[in-house]
């Protein structure tokens, strides 16, 4: 049983995709027009959001894992009442 709350486990990390790892802010060169500093900001606030992101999605998979853990302990103590 336990095997099966591993494998739901590695289908949603895999639901993670690409967009895990990677990040889609963009960098722009900075220029003077913008005082060598709008585009950082921008760029930063823009990682800050991914890295909410990116622990909200970790905190959801952790709940779910829980979820799952939970379910599986629960058939597993069924099936072993239902052997008696």
């Amino acid at each position: 049983m336990m095997r099966i709350s591993a494998i739901i486990a590695l289908a949603l990390l895999a639901g993670l995709g690409p967009a895990y790892g990677q990040s889609r802010c963009p960098s722009e060169p900075e220029t003077a027009r913008s005082g060598y500093v709008a585009n950082n900001v921008q760029r930063s606030l823009c990682l800050q959001r991914e890295l909410s992101d990116g622990t909200q999605r970790l905190q959801d998979l952790a709940r779910i894992q829980s979820q799952i853990n939970a379910s599986v302990q629960q058939m597993e103590m069924q099936r072993r009442l239902s052997g008696f």
